[in-house]
């Protein structure tokens, strides 16, 4: 419904197959009850507003009466094929701000219709009629639109897509500053953007709306994610060059011990000084190389970590991002 616009809401009562004359039983077992030969017509109004948020990841509804009324009528009952109508009026007046509904509700009209059979009693010559069986009912419900409302809906998709294209901006600049690019997709959350557009395009605001209060920001926690992986990997390179220091570290230790033994040696035992010279020689030879490889492998590594740090090369990949439809 359009605010401000009056509409004309008709009931259309057909009787299909009900053949009940006037002052016939209308249950075998209930014989003092007869039936009246009308239907007793019961419509009812409601106007609401209906506020939606999310909580534990779901979307919630809920619904607050501002306006409510109805009306009874009876209407005889038509013959069997035939139909008989009764029209209502109502113009909607009911819209945002102020003390009936913010912009971020919704506020809908509710029409609601029941058809009873209408049956008497006769009490002492007196006719008593009562509220008989439920024949059928029928609920409509309509949502409110203004140009307030559409402006609202438009607004929230054009903050949406500059959420989305920040968002792909950020992950640009850190990719940049990275030198790699990031496992994040975000193609999910441009067709979120992309279906809200649509639905607007339509005119279905509603669905829009929908679409705009189901969406989550995730992108942040994929963005935190992936960094995550990448510091995990810095660490497990950087834990190798620790490995391989504290092994530098033993080796040296462990030529000192043989020095030490040696100088010890020669102090006490002269006689064969020209032995163990032999022998220390031989240490010697073999444990230079032993260091000097285990030195030139650690410098190989603090090379590697600082090509890794200037270049962020861990080699993490990710699809293209793709790009919006333009804002409104």
């Amino acid at each position: 419904m359009v605010y401000g616009e009056v509409y004309i809401l008709e009931v259309k009562l057909t009787n299909h197959n009900l053949n009940i004359k006037k002052d016939e039983v209308v249950d075998p077992t209930e014989l003092h009850f007869r039936f009246s030969g009308n239907l007793i017509l019961d419509v009812s109004f409601t106007v609401s507003k209906e506020v939606h948020y999310r909580l534990m990841g779901g979307l919630i509804r809920e619904s607050y009466v501002l306006e409510q009324w109805g009306e009874t009528f009876d209407v005889v009952l038509p013959k069997v094929g035939d139909s008989s109508s009764r029209p209502f009026t109502y113009r909607f007046e009911t819209g945002y701000g102020g003390e009936n509904a913010d912009l971020d509700d919704w506020v809908t009209f509710e029409m609601g219709v029941r058809v009873h059979i209408e049956e008497y009693r006769e009490i002492a010559g007196v006719r008593k009629y009562y509220l008989g069986e439920l024949l059928d009912e029928a609920h409509f419900e309509f949502y409110g639109i203004s140009d307030e409302k559409v402006g609202y809906a438009i607004d929230a998709a054009n903050t949406l897509y500059k959420e989305l294209t920040d968002a792909g901006n950020a992950v640009s600049s850190i990719e940049a500053y990275l030198g790699e690019e990031l496992d994040i997709d975000m193609t999910g959350y441009f067709a979120t953007y992309n279906s809200m557009v649509d639905y607007i395009e339509q005119g279905d605001y509603v669905s829009a709306m929908d679409v705009f209060y189901g969406y989550e920001q995730g992108w942040k926690d994929d963005v935190i994610e992936a960094l995550k992986l990448r510091v995990g990997g810095l660490k497990h390179t950087e834990q190798l060059v620790e490995d391989l220091s504290r092994q530098f570290s033993e080796l040296a230790i462990e030529y000192q011990t043989l020095q030490t033994a040696y100088e010890n040696l020669t102090a006490s035992h002269g006689a064969e000084v020209e032995r163990m010279n032999a022998e220390l020689a031989s240490v010697r030879s073999t444990n230079r190389l032993y260091l000097f490889s285990m030195i030139a492998a650690v410098v190989v590594f603090v090379l590697i970590i600082a090509r890794v740090v200037r270049r962020g090369g861990l080699g993490l990949r990710s699809s293209p991002t793709p790009q919006p439809s333009s804002a409104f």
